[in-house]
């Protein structure tokens, strides 16, 4: 009776564990799936049947193939069927120098084989890794093959899984006093699941239980997973307890032993008389425990039934451990490439081929040819990327000296710089506008610097702390590509209201002032009101610009009689931008 009812509480726990399992699938986005490409050469079950909740190991071997390679971040997905529920676990796909090329997650209904970009570094991948899992809920007395070829394009294999036996009979017997079962759940595969129950057939005691439990090599207790089960059989009635409850309240004392693998336990008679306790804990499996194949409990157990002797006695029990590992390999290459960049303004000179060496740790190791009509790139492939002991390669690249040219590398790309004599061109802006005298010079200039006819520079120009308005150019190439010394000239952007001449590095602007004046004035006649007729039909009228007549104009009397002049658009301002003095004179008119 005892065994049917651990193996139906283990058949519910194990269907909740599955359907859960099932749910928490991890989702791979933005990957290549390998699954379809042939990745996949073989895969192996170690067993051809299993039983009820029995387990079985798969082995998987894969190889990267021609044209179609591994990249980081591609996913190789396996797909088990309803049958068989795999362990959650994480492979590491390690190489002999303990280098991981990804990971291989286990889940109930999956294995994600995921690549990381240490298998962007080496060609000809090929790895392996290994996995438990464990049948499913079969009817009982049901037998059934299963197919799978785990989602790949290889033939499909089986394995047969058989369900429980019916048993026979009624009345299976009393049970033992105490027991010890266990068991690795497939939601975590790092701890153990221990139960020990007492007083399974719920007798009355005459003594408390005194017992032992020690954990085997591998295992370390978990102390806050206790739990302590009591049941009378009536299910009100049951409880369960933790640790501190357990104490507290007076059900037993328990210690713990200073390395955490053992505990003794007692167990007071009154409490678990008339019931079937169950002492539950988990233990934490060490990385040594990881690669046992079989992990073990013990205990010792001292206890005496109403009327009955003192009983001493032992019991183990072995739970089998989830194995599961992998590995990769392949050729570990690397290459290095870049680029050969010139800064010499595209000098005529300039060679047609160069030499690229390779260093491997500062030693040569290769040289390439680069050349222009291979747009100046160069490539040295399939590089090792460690040597025998598993230490990285460093890689550098160094150009063979090219005769007037500076090199300076940065990564793999190189520049050539012309090594070049230089020169400047310097001047002064002069102004002729009176000194400023009408504000029209402008706070700042620009000034050109030309070879030949095209602009190759420019520079703003403005007045010093001294008035002074000076330019310079530097650093300009004094030779061309031919080794003809280059002839610069400056020019000024036109600046309104000026003339620019430019003598050499010297650019003068010239301001002449416009504005214009004019000069009027009237005749007048004292004659009697011309009553002897000796006023002439007109008269001569000088402009004067100090001692010098400029202009002359004939004055008659207009329709009214008035004799009015006008000289008109007159310069206002000499040549030094004084305001220039008119005056007027008359022709001598005879008899006045």
């Amino acid at each position: 009776m005892y065994l049917k009812r651990i193996t139906s509480i283990f058949s519910i726990m194990m269907i909740f564990m599955f359907t859960i399992g099932q749910s928490l699938l991890p989702i791979v986005a933005n990957a290549q799936e390998l699954n379809n490409t042939g990745i996949v050469d073989s895969f192996t079950f170690d067993k051809e049947k299993l039983g009820y909740y029995e387990r079985m190991g798969i082995k998987v071997e894969f190889s990267e193939k021609p044209g179609n390679r591994i990249k980081p971040g591609d996913t190789l997905t396996l797909t088990l069927p309803p049958e068989l529920q795999g362990f959650r676990d994480t492979i590491q796909l390690l190489n002999p120098n303990k280098i991981a090329y990804g990971t291989c997650e286990i889940n109930a209904g999956t294995v994600v084989c995921t690549f990381n970009e240490k298998v962007e570094t080496e060609t000809n991948i090929k790895g392996h890794f290994y996995f438990t899992v464990q049948s499913t809920y079969m009817e009982k007395d049901k037998e059934q093959k299963v197919e799978t070829n785990l989602g790949t394009i290889l033939d499909k294999q089986s394995v047969t899984v058989t369900g429980p036996s019916g048993g026979g009979g009624t009345d299976p017997g009393k049970g033992p006093f105490s027991y010890k079962a266990g068991d690795i759940r497939a939601e975590n595969t790092n701890e153990v699941n221990w139960y020990l129950i007492v007083n399974y057939n719920k007798e009355v005691l005459s003594s408390n239980i005194d017992l032992t439990d020690t954990l085997q090599g591998g295992q370390t207790l978990n102390k806050d997973s206790f739990y302590f089960d009591y049941d009378n059989g009536n299910p009100e009635d049951r409880k369960t307890l933790s640790l501190e409850k357990f104490v507290a309240e007076g059900y037993g004392k328990i210690q713990f032993n200073s390395d955490e693998t053992s505990f003794d336990v007692e167990i007071d008679k009154a409490k678990a008389s008339g019931n079937t306790v169950t002492i539950g804990y988990k233990a934490n499996i060490t990385e040594s425990g990881k690669k046992q194949k079989d992990l073990e409990n013990k205990y010792t157990i001292k206890y005496q039934v109403k009327d009955g002797e003192q009983i001493s006695d032992s019991d183990s029990r072995t739970v089998e451990n989830i194995i599961s590992g992998g590995g990769a390999e392949g050729n570990s290459t690397t290459s290095v490439s870049g680029t050969k960049k010139w800064n010499d303004n595209n000098a005529t000179d300039r060679p047609t081929t160069i030499k690229v060496d390779l260093l491997q740790n500062d030693k040569v190791v290769d040289t390439k040819e680069v050349t222009a009509e291979k747009d100046w790139k160069y490539e040295f492939k399939e590089l090792a990327v460690f040597d025998k002991n598993g230490a990285a390669y460093e890689y550098k690249v160094k150009e063979q000296p090219v005769l007037g040219y500076e090199s300076k590398v940065e990564g793999y790309d190189i520049t050539n710089t012309k090594v070049v004599q230089t020169t400047k061109v310097s001047g002064t802006k002069k102004w002729e506008d009176y000194n400023n005298k009408f504000n029209t010079r402008p706070g700042s200039i620009t000034v050109q610097l030309l070879q030949g006819d095209k602009v190759i520079q420019d520079t703003k120009v403005e007045a010093d702390k001294e008035g002074n308005w000076n330019f310079s150019f530097k650093d300009l190439p004094k030779y061309d590509g031919q080794g003809n010394e280059i002839q610069y000239t400056v020019s000024e952007v036109k600046v309104d209201g000026y003339e620019t001449k430019v003598e050499g590095t010297t650019i003068t602007n010239t301001y002449k002032n416009t504005d214009k004046t004019e000069v009027s004035g009237k005749k007048v006649w004292e004659d009697y009101n011309n009553k002897f007729n000796t006023r002439p039909g007109s008269i001569t009228v000088q402009l004067l610009q100090g001692d010098k007549v400029i202009q002359d104009t004939t004055v008659k009397a207009d329709e009214k009689g008035n004799w009015n002049f006008s000289f008109k658009d007159l310069p206002k301002y000499d040549g030094q931008g004084n305001e220039i003095q008119y005056t007027v004179s008359e022709v001598k008119v005879d008899g006045y």
